[in-house]
């Protein structure tokens, strides 16, 4: 597999991840023992971990979930696609074509997989936050609020971007097969 396109989403997922590993590492040196680590609707700790839990849970978070997404984004790539749903009706992907979906489905698997680990960072952040300074812990909506912010709008410019190509392919070939009819 070329690298060809690949290169910035690449180098976007290194960065994202060392961003991750920074506030692991941060994170690691200004936590309590036990920290809050999640909060209830009244921005009060209802659940803790041991700073070493934490790092661990982390660790297999940052690495486990966007796994996951590129592990399905390349799989799905390197099976035989000739069909895709659009809008409940079948679109047929022309034989010429299948390449270059597969290629894109790769790119926006690095792409998702790069915005979840900025999430998780995201995340980790507000916690680190909400433990640091204030005793007892307790919620900053703010930052939280901003975070889920910020990775809403990652959804929907990766949503945008996946929306836009399949409707172009969809364009360029005619609807093959009626809602709910089975692709043989």
């Amino acid at each position: 597999m070329s690298l060809r396109g690949f290169r910035f989403p690449l180098a976007c997922l290194a960065a994202s991840y060392a961003v991750l590993g920074a506030v692991i590492v941060a994170g690691y040196h200004y936590f309590p023992g036990l920290l809050a680590t999640h909060f209830g609707a009244d921005d009060q700790p209802d659940g803790w971990m041991t700073r070493g839990g934490c790092v661990r849970f982390l660790v297999a978070l940052g690495l486990g979930a966007p796994g996951i997404i590129l592990l399905a984004a390349f799989l799905a790539a390197r099976t035989s696609l000739r069909h895709f749903n659009w809008n409940g009706r079948t679109v047929e992907i022309p034989r010429d074509r299948a390449p270059e979906v597969s290629l894109f489905l790769r790119r926006m698997g690095l792409w998702y997989a790069c915005l979840l680990v900025l999430f998780i960072a995201g995340a980790q952040t507000s916690v680190l936050i909400s433990n640091v300074g204030t005793a007892p812990a307790h919620l900053n909506r703010y930052v939280f609020a901003l975070v889920l912010l910020l990775f809403a709008i990652g959804n929907g410019l990766v949503a945008r971007r996946i929306i836009r190509y399949f409707l172009a392919l969809s364009k360029e070939r005619p609807l093959s097969r009626a809602p709910g009819q089975l692709i043989g």
